[in-house]
């Protein structure tokens, strides 16, 4: 966890939760020793943990969509905070820094919208959605971005291939979302340890063809075009393998790179980052 994430410094107290938060207390439950606990294999355990986390924390009203991908706060901090370092190391003048944040599900669009009303930041956070299937090109052609200069990008892409994800996930019985096997799953396929947190996703957040790898393949063809628009790009990796692949892809296009290791508990995720720019550090 990095030195400056709140939670290393001060990690949640369950019990002062559950006693502040009624709709978070009734999904507790009392542990070994008389520990308040909270059931991580529910998915709406999750969301609810994810809100409280960002509203007692940050003073942040952000409501999540049911069904959804849950942000684990922690996590997502972990990332921030990298981008923080890479801006003061780069001597960026902190008061204007403009990032980028890529989006894929439609319905989680619309929440975000209505999030950045509920707390008053429509002046710091635009929300703008896509026609097409580009990532970053389309919205940087509009008007009020086209000569824009935006120091990052920020991305957590769909992790699998559709074939994966049918595999390592239960869809319901309408068909538009889908939850992981779980630790205690009897039908968990054989080899990896399943997780003991609950996922609940649709099929988009989820996978894309080809798994994050093309995803992020994806983005960075983009960003060659982009290359004075923006001083760094960076997305998250969930798997080694497909670290090692985009690896390969960048030393190919001769593209200066650097991976920085996100550790949360028991799950390591990585930050890819790249750059055109001889000036900028990204080490």
């Amino acid at each position: 966890m990095h030195d400056r994430n709140i939670f290393k410094l001060c990690p949640p107290n369950y019990e002062l939760l559950a006693r502040k938060y009624h709709d978070f207390r009734v999904k507790c439950f009392i542990g070994a020793g008389g520990k308040v606990c909270v059931n991580f294999a529910d998915a709406e355990s999750v969301r609810l943990l994810s809100q409280i986390l960002l509203i007692e924390y940050f003073q942040l009203d952000v409501q999540l969509p049911i069904g959804r991908l849950v942000p684990r706060v922690p996590q997502r901090l972990n990332y921030i905070l990298l981008l923080e370092d890479l801006i003061c190391q780069n001597n960026f003048d902190t008061s204007n820094v403009w990032g980028f944040d890529i989006e894929v599900d439609a319905n989680s669009f619309a929440y975000a919208a209505q999030n950045v009303d509920r707390n008053n930041l429509k002046g710091r956070i635009l929300v703008e959605q896509t026609e097409g299937n580009s990532l970053l090109k389309e919205v940087m052609s509009k008007g009020p971005h086209k000569d824009k200069k935006f120091i990052f990008t920020i991305c957590n892409p769909p992790f699998f291939d559709p074939d994966e994800a049918t595999q390592k996930f239960t869809t319901n019985s309408a068909g538009n979302t889908m939850t992981n096997l779980l630790i205690s799953d009897h039908n968990n396929p054989p080899g990896k340890c399943p997780p003991h947190s609950a996922t609940t996703a649709t099929r988009t957040e989820l996978s894309y063809a080809g798994g994050e790898s093309a995803f992020i393949i994806k983005m960075l063809e983009e960003s060659v075009d982009l290359s004075k628009t923006f001083c760094f790009f960076t997305t998250m990796v969930g798997k080694m393998a497909s670290l090692k692949l985009l690896k390969e892809e960048l030393n190919r296009r001769e593209i200066r790179w650097s991976v920085h290791s996100l550790c949360q508990g028991k799950t390591t995720r990585w930050v890819l980052t790249w750059t055109f720019l001889d000036d900028i550090k990204i080490e």
